[in-house]
């Protein structure tokens, strides 16, 4: 291989994965996230509501599931919908449904944990 042929593939490798590291730092919210969420959410809460089977029906079991659904629909990039953001969520979700029954008082510190995320 000729040192010109050498050069030259350099450069375009280096443009190629600049040009890709671009788009998956500044664009992967429009380009993946946001198609790709289209497609899991009805698969998460489809699983959420399984979840809540055992719980009695309620008005305010119903307005949980609002809830998450606007949650997860309303997620504006992955740093929304990470494990670490989850994980606080569900924890308080988990501690309400743990005796099957929901109260306000439980429907409302889900919503101000929402609320708080929301804000950030």
């Amino acid at each position: 291989m000729k040192k010109g042929c050498f050069i030259k593939i350099v450069i375009v490798l280096t443009i190629v994965i600049a040009a890709i590291a671009y788009i998956i730092q500044n664009k992967f919210d429009d380009f993946i996230f946001q198609p790709g969420k289209k497609i899991i959410a009805p698969l998460f809460l489809k699983s959420f509501t399984s979840e809540l089977k055992y719980v009695r029906d309620s008005p305010q079991k119903d307005s949980l599931k609002a809830l998450v659904k606007s949650y997860i629909e309303n997620a504006q990039n992955v740093k929304d919908l990470s494990e670490d953001s989850l994980k606080v969520f569900f924890r308080s979700i988990d501690y309400s449904i743990i005796d099957s029954v929901i109260t306000n008082a439980e429907l409302d510190n889900i919503r101000k944990l929402i609320n708080q995320k929301e804000l950030r």
